[in-house]
């Protein structure tokens, strides 16, 4: 009894032992990402006790990122990652939406690589499961398999002893059945995810493995029992035979009547009451602990799974807005303008509202140095900038993004800010606030970065803001970033426009405008040059915002209120609305602002902006 019991012990291997058989689906080079003996203390408590802090769920938090050299970027609220993560990438298998870790899937983000080969290595698994149906089926059922063993091991043993060990049987069986189906699966995969078959077969080999297997079939079937019953004519049985019983003596943990009895007697006689339940109590653990070292690649797995799977899940949602989607050629920072272009870009934020995006397309001016990008509000300028941010996000990390064809160039980091709402406790007024944003972008912005801002220099006069607007151009110089800078200071970039023409120009800067349409309505496409107007008046035609409508607003009030707080004699109502008494004229009020929402639905067209 004592023999087969130690026999299930295994030397656990070294984590870097490892690392050239794990499944890695994240790095080009595999690697060990995790703390292998924190996650094996971890594995082992869960399986013994059930896991009461959900520790399982987390240990991808502290999991180790590839080099990446976007360490110091700032993108987070001006791309609001957390909405674009949780709503347009959501994780869905079998019209279920598991919980997922959304804290890795952020870092993964944040930390794109900066070698090429890992991004390729990346876009060539989610290219072959787009490519593959029979592959992404066996993905999403790895991955259910994967969320019950975990679910399984958190499960707490409050139910009972008896529970316990069905409970760590089942944990057991789980394990066993995931290794065989992964060494079949993905055993055609011509990307990295052959890796995870690789993986499979090098488990299927070792001693603790085999354990595994030979414990749960000598629990499944420790004999085979023939028997003859007769039974009498009112069904009762009458007559009970055992034919004949075959044990499982080929099984490591068997052992023959006889040295079953002498091992309980000798305990017996020491003292101990130890039966088979609390011998297979024993072996279930023992068994376990030989195939821990294997256990935490698996959840690492789940975790890296979950990025791949949001991958797809964004792609799907662009396809059934009918959007297309790509993967953008990366070129190194210093490419030049004529290698660069950008087709059907749209913003995928704008899922969220219900609308359809409208792609549009960039030269490679506007997209190779510093661009200022002027024209009308509600023209799109805030939900281009954001798209430019997510596109260079998924296009880095090595998924799909949102633009139907482009070449673009690498950066070192990205740095994102939009304009800024005041808050109650802020210390500074909105200049204060616009300098501070500046000086954060300066205190993240590296070396090659491409820098998004919206609205610079917005918060103070034009003089002053201009003075600053051209300091920070000159700095994003020195530092050859590529930015992309929204503002309205039209005169202001004219004049910049005409003097970066000069060949002996410090700064290389080109200017995008909205393009307007023939009604004065932006078509949410962009062109080359700086914008005339802002288009103020037809924003405040289009918004209801103009004379005689603000004029009858003022009358309805007036009316409305009670004779003794009108302070007077009440205006006239506005020229060209007829207003016959006290409240004859409501009904033509009522149709004039009717009129101004109906122009404004019509202009809320779906747009980029």
């Amino acid at each position: 009894m004592s023999d087969s019991f130690g026999s299930a012990h295994t030397v656990a291997p070294a984590p870097d032992k490892l690392a050239p058989y794990l499944p890695d689906l994240l790095h080009g080079v595999p690697s060990v990402a995790l703390d292998h003996a924190k996650v094996c203390r971890s594995l082992c408590i869960a399986f013994s006790t059930g896991d009461a802090e959900q520790s399982l769920e987390r240990i991808m938090d502290d999991a180790r990122m590839c080099p990446s050299s976007w360490g110091g970027s700032s993108f987070h609220e001006g791309l609001y990652m957390n909405v674009l993560v949780s709503h347009c990438m959501k994780v869905t298998v079998g019209g279920q939406r598991p919980k997922t870790n959304m804290r890795y899937l952020l870092r993964l983000l944040d930390n794109p690589p900066s070698d090429a080969p890992t991004r390729e290595f990346r876009r060539t698994i989610i290219a072959e499961l787009v490519a593959r149906p029979d592959l992404r089926a066996d993905f999403e059922a790895t991955y259910v398999e994967i969320h019950k063993l975990r679910t399984e091991l958190q499960a707490l043993d409050n139910v009972g002893y008896y529970d316990s060990r069905v409970r760590r049987l089942f944990v057991l069986s789980l394990l066993r059945d995931l290794m065989r189906n992964l060494q079949r699966r993905f055993d055609g995969a011509t990307s990295g995810l052959s890796r995870i078959t690789a993986y499979a077969n090098y488990v299927a080999q070792t001693e603790g493995f085999g354990h595994l297997c030979d414990l749960l079939e000598y629990e499944e079937q420790l004999s085979n029992v023939q028997f003859k019953m007769r039974l009498g004519a009112d069904g009762s049985l009458r007559r009970f035979e055992i034919v004949d019983v075959q044990e499982n003596r080929g099984n490591r943990f068997y052992q023959g009547p006889l040295r079953r009895f002498l091992a309980k007697f000798g305990l017996w006689v020491r003292g101990y009451r130890i039966g088979e339940s609390g011998l297979l109590d024993a072996w279930l653990e023992e068994v376990f602990n030989g195939m821990v070292p294997y256990v935490p690649a698996v959840l690492r797995l789940l975790g890296e799974q979950e990025f791949y799977l949001a991958g797809l899940s964004f792609r799907d949602q662009c396809q059934r807005q009918g959007l297309a989607t790509s993967f953008p050629i990366m070129l190194e920072p210093d490419a030049p303008a004529h290698a660069l272009k950008v087709e059907g870009l749209f913003n995928p934020l704008l899922f969220t509202q219900g609308s359809t995006p409208v792609p549009c397309g960039l030269d490679g001016e506007a997209i190779a140095s510093k661009a200022i990008l002027t024209g009308p509000n509600s023209g799109g300028k805030t939900r281009l900038l954001q798209a430019l941010g997510i596109t260079q996000v998924l296009a880095e990390a090595g998924l799909y993004a949102p633009v139907a064809s482009a070449t673009i160039p690498r950066a070192n980091g990205l740095f994102v800010s939009l304009v800024e709402e005041g808050t109650v406790d802020q210390s500074e007024g909105r200049l204060g606030m616009e300098l501070l944003r500046i000086r954060r972008l300066f205190e993240h912005a590296q070396v090659g970065s491409l820098v998004i801002l919206d609205e610079l220099c917005s918060g103070t006069n034009p003089s002053e803001g201009e003075e600053i607007f051209l300091l920070v151009l000159s700095l994003l110089e020195d530092l050859d970033a590529r930015s992309m800078v929204a503002t309205h200071f039209l005169d202001f970039a004219r004049r910049l426009q005409h003097e970066t023409r000069a060949d002996d120009s410090p700064l290389r800067l080109a200017f995008l405008q909205v393009d307007v349409g023939a009604n004065d309505l932006p078509t949410y496409q962009f062109r080359s040059g700086v914008a005339q107007t802002s288009m103020a008046q037809q924003t405040a035609a289009r918004l209801g915002v103009t004379d005689s409508v603000l004029r009858a607003l003022v009358h309805r009030q007036r009316l409305a209120a009670p004779e003794t707080s009108r302070g007077g004699r009440i205006p006239p109502p506005p020229f060209g609305v007829e207003i016959g008494g006290p409240h004859g004229g409501a009904c033509e009020v009522t149709e004039l602002f009717e009129a101004v929402d109906a122009r404004k639905a019509a202009a809320q067209r779906v747009h980029i902006g």
